[in-house]
């Protein structure tokens, strides 16, 4: 009889729990520690207690709660009841983009006897953002800003699977580029933003409002409450937000980005967001999308840019800058490798991996190397989060004492060099507005000025090398200056020891990496900071190693759909350039991009003297040649 009692009440227990459902449960809390849970179910019959505990991001009980069971009817859906249970954690540890920690509340509804009716769990954060009129957006009392990627995803696979694998693959590129945050047009799938709490992203944008529940990493807003939002500003426009009362996001921040490769000017128009106290930060927007593997050499300067730490060298000494505003530069760890680039590859002479210096968030600090060896020709510093993944490369050129005797005597030079060309330029069109500003078009175009010339002396060396002694003058205002060649005939690629992969303006140089690199000549341009550039062409290759003066090279004048109609040069085949001009995109011309894309000839007054030695090795194409 007993026995028939016990599954009499087994079943009734089972009835009763099916009969009860937890049909949301939703968190809220506070930095202070202070919360409020949300439980909606379909039925209270059978209620009596509701228990209620908090674990922490490690998995251990911080909070427990058991109260009576008070439902109401909940008037956004009155077939539904809810109850509310108040809950304290002391010393939270809050949710930030730096700091996504987040905690876990599991939801119990009890029966008279304690037995266990539903249950249900779920995960929230505490963390508090507001928007501060004619202040700024704040995240638990300190102010934020966005660096945002467009979503490029117009619609989302229907199968769940294909969805998720998409949503994971968009919060991972996007934290590669040190973004913060993705803008969402449309509708956001329901799997982005719990993965946007783990990897701590804000999602943010028109889509951000339809989202439901709460979560940490959603920033919704309208235009009540106040922030602003300017399409696509200059560089002046950036400029004067910092006199604005209005709290202003860039999006889309600016759109030549598009077009002749991402971060044109980028660098300095974030400088001046960060500069304009009002300014909540930029969305950056790309026509044929922003993932990893579409960007290519253009993510990397974003990535730079972007970069929670910044390092700089000179003479064994790293100096770190943290552009964080929660996490101290001692959160990051730092690997460092001596390399050289014997031929054609690259050897590792030296390396170690060490804790960045302690220093406060924003701040700045110094680490000392250990001495390096004798031959190596660059420095490689990745900086390291807690995790153990990568953030951002910075690459340092070492440059040797080059010692070169005097050649034999005089010699006629290679086969395809015998003519050499002073190369000086400046913007057409430098007239005044109405408000006497000096505009410029984006066209150059090739002058002499007057005192001004190349010289060039060429001599022969004992290994059968050629070497070649430059000086170039230059009396005027110019923004272009450097000495070319003809084109070679039949050029067909290009090898370098110097920044890269990507063609380099003056105003692109960021995410630029030192070290081997190769393209197609068609595909060239200028590059920086080498020293020494080979080209294959028809006769023979030619190999210029870079022994003191300019170190900026070209292998055939930049062109191509990018730079059409943006700055247009005349025809020329191997150079080395003193000073380069900035570019523009499709919307601004360079000088509007910030001051290193602004037309230097107003600082270049007076007269320039540059010289220089290159020794140059023509190695003849024959059945027997083999390249070097």
């Amino acid at each position: 009889m007993d026995r028939l009692r016990h599954i009499l009440a087994a079943l009734s227990f089972a009835w009763s729990a099916g009969a009860v459902e937890i049909i949301h449960l939703e968190v809220e809390a506070a930095p202070d520690g202070s919360g409020e849970a949300t439980c909606h179910v379909d039925s209270e019959e059978g209620i009596a207690k509701v228990r209620l505990t908090i674990s922490g991001p490690d998995g251990t009980q911080v909070a427990k709660v058991e109260t009576p069971a008070e439902f109401s009817v909940n008037w956004m859906k009155p077939d539904t009841r809810k109850t509310e249970i108040e809950f304290s954690v002391r010393q939270p540890t809050l949710w930030t983009d730096e700091t996504p920690q987040l905690y876990t509340a599991h939801l119990e509804l009890l029966s008279a006897k304690g037995g266990v009716l539903a249950t249900r769990s779920g995960r929230f954060a505490f963390c508090r953002v507001e928007v501060r009129p004619d202040d700024g957006i704040f995240m638990n009392g300190q102010k934020m800003r966005l660096r945002g990627i467009n979503l490029p995803f117009q619609s989302w696979p229907t199968n769940g699977e294909a969805r998720l694998e998409l949503c994971r693959a968009v919060v991972r590129d996007t934290r590669w580029l040190n973004a913060n945050a993705i803008w969402c047009t449309n509708a956001v799938p329901e799997e982005l933003p719990e993965l946007c709490d783990e990897a701590g992203l804000f999602v943010v944008g028109p889509g951000a409002s339809s989202v439901p529940g709460h979560h940490p990493s959603v920033l919704a807003w309208s235009r009540a409450d106040g922030v602003n939002q300017t399409a696509s500003p200059s560089y002046g426009t950036i400029r004067s937000w910092a006199r604005s009362r209005q709290i202003v996001l860039a999006v889309p921040l600016l759109p030549q980005q598009g077009e002749g490769g991402l971060a044109a000017g980028l660098d300095e128009c974030w400088t001046q967001i960060c500069a304009a106290s009002r300014c909540a930060g930029g969305v950056l927007q790309a026509d044929d999308g922003w993932t990893a593997e579409t960007l290519g050499a253009q993510g990397t300067a974003i990535r730079e840019i972007w970069a929670p730490v910044v390092c700089t060298y000179a003479d064994r000494t790293l100096t770190f800058s943290s552009r964080r505003l929660v996490l101290g530069l001692d959160t990051f760890s730092y690997t460092w490798q001596a390399l050289s680039y014997p031929a054609r590859g690259e050897t590792v002479l030296a390396e170690g991996t060490a804790q960045c210096p302690t220093a406060r968030p924003g701040g700045s600090a110094q680490a000392r190397l250990p001495p390096l060896p004798t031959g190596a020709m660059a420095l490689r510093i990745t900086i390291i989060d807690r995790t153990g993944a990568a953030v951002c490369t910075w690459s340092f050129h070492l440059r040797n004492p080059v010692s070169v005797k005097w050649p034999q005597g005089a010699s006629t030079p290679p086969p395809g060099l015998e003519e050499v060309y002073f190369l000086v330029g400046a913007r057409t069109n430098r007239a005044h507005n109405a408000r006497r500003r000096m505009m410029q078009s984006p066209e150059f175009y090739a002058f002499s000025p007057p005192d001004s010339g190349v010289d060039v002396t060429w001599g022969r060396m004992a290994d059968g090398s050629y070497r070649m002694d430059y000086k170039l003058a230059c009396k005027g205002y110019v923004e272009m200056i450097g000495m070319v060649f003809p084109p070679l005939k039949g050029a067909k690629s290009t090898r370098w020891l110097g920044r890269g992969p990507d063609r380099m303006w003056y105003n692109r140089r960021k995410g630029q990496q030192f070290g081997l690199w190769s393209a197609e000549t068609c595909k060239g341009g200028f590059h920086s900071d080498a020293e020494w550039f080979e080209i294959d062409a028809e006769n023979g290759t030619y190999r210029f190693e870079l022994v003191s003066g300019m170190y900026t090279f070209s292998d055939i004048a930049p062109h191509g759909e990018d730079i059409e109609g943006l700055c247009r040069l005349p025809p020329f085949g191997p150079g080395l350039f003193y000073l380069i001009p900035g570019i523009g995109g499709k919307n601004f011309a360079s000088n509007e991009t910030g001051p290193s894309g602004c037309t230097r000839w107003m600082n270049l007054t007076g007269h320039r003297t540059v010289s220089g030695t290159v020794i140059v090795r023509w190695t003849p194409n024959d059945k027997t040649h083999v390249s070097k």
